[in-house]
């Protein structure tokens, strides 16, 4: 066992500042050259980005910084893979290369859950909580986009071509518990999306996401000009089909989170399309937010205060005025 170290900011910042196609060189792996990223010969599905010293696995929508990368491969904690990426303490990864990313690629059975009668907690949640415009989830509902689970999740549906439901993803209601995840078997590449047949598309992370920027375009009067799109798990999947699908989209804007995974989703995921389409990253919009509901939220709360205090004031003027007479 390794004696106790607490690493401080600086530490853990050197682990993470290590060149990743060197530590998967000293993990045993074949790094493969696709040009301006890199491969596992061991894992077909996993790339390498040198730019941002990150890695991205699409077979589990799984990525980071080289911690996270000696963490998932290596078989060590969050500790232990800083330990061997500072040389302390010996530490000897237990690998797991022979893992092929097919077998993860298997299909699992889709089946979606019973869906409950009515939506009450899903209006509830959304409106209230989330904040949405409820034009927006009255939409939705009619598209078939959105429904409630018999526990009263709110479930987003991505659909083909013909109407059927390929993709689900879903969100607890209860406010103070966060609880989301996918259905088993669901394909990211159907995953929630409104497709207004425009030359734009907005890229979120989540189907929330996607709803509150909806809301906050319905209010600046703009919300039929682009298409939506959510790619939970930051895969490029569900943008690869939306865009085979509908040859008229020119530029993608993207709207992820304001944290390092949303930064590093963006640099990732725009390298890929940056020579096909015109690409913008638009999070900077919602800059001191760490996504668009959060933005959505906190500022409708500034907008109630400050109506708030302009009725203080107005009836402040009054009282003045009615005392002078």
């Amino acid at each position: 066992m390794s004696k106790f170290i607490r690493y401080t900011d600086e530490d853990i910042e050197k682990a993470k500042g290590i060149d990743i196609l060197e530590v998967a060189g000293k993990l045993g792996f074949t790094v493969i050259n696709q040009g301006s990223i890199y491969s596992l010969k061991e894992h077909d599905s996993l790339k390498i980005y040198p730019k941002t010293n990150s890695y991205f696995r699409f077979s589990t929508g799984k990525g980071g910084n080289t911690i996270n990368f000696v963490r998932e491969f290596g078989n060590l904690s969050f500790k232990e893979s800083v330990e061997f990426l500072l040389g302390e303490n010996n530490i000897s990864p237990s690998l797991d290369k022979v893992s092929n990313d097919k077998k993860s690629l298997e299909k699992k059975e889709f089946k979606l859950p019973k869906f409950s009668k009515d939506l009450k907690r899903t209006y509830a949640y959304l409106l209230k909580t989330r904040k949405i415009d409820k034009d927006i989830v009255n939409e939705c509902v009619k598209l078939g986009k959105i429904r409630e689970d018999e526990r009263h999740n709110v479930c987003f549906l991505g659909k083909d071509k013909l109407g059927k439901v390929k993709y689900c993803a879903f969100n607890g209601t209860i406010p103070d518990k966060r609880f989301k995840g996918e259905v088993e078997g669901s394909d990211k590449s159907y995953s929630f999306n409104i497709n207004n047949k425009t030359d734009k598309l907005i890229i979120c992370e989540s189907p929330i996401d996607v709803l509150s920027i909806m809301s906050i375009l319905k209010e600046k009067g703009n919300l039929n000009e682009f298409s939506y799109i959510s790619i939970s798990g930051l895969t490029e999947m569900p943008i690869n089909h939306f865009l085979e699908e509908n040859k008229n989209v020119k530029e993608l804007l993207f709207m992820l989170d304001n944290d390092q995974r949303g930064i590093e989703g963006f640099e990732r995921i725009s390298e890929k399309f940056k020579d096909k389409y015109k690409v913008f990253n638009f999070s900077y919009l919602y800059e001191n937010y760490k996504d668009l509901n959060e933005y959505l939220v906190k500022k409708g709360q500034e907008i109630v205060k400050e109506n708030i205090l302009e009725v203080e004031e107005n009836l402040q003027i009054d009282y003045e005025e009615e005392m002078e007479m």
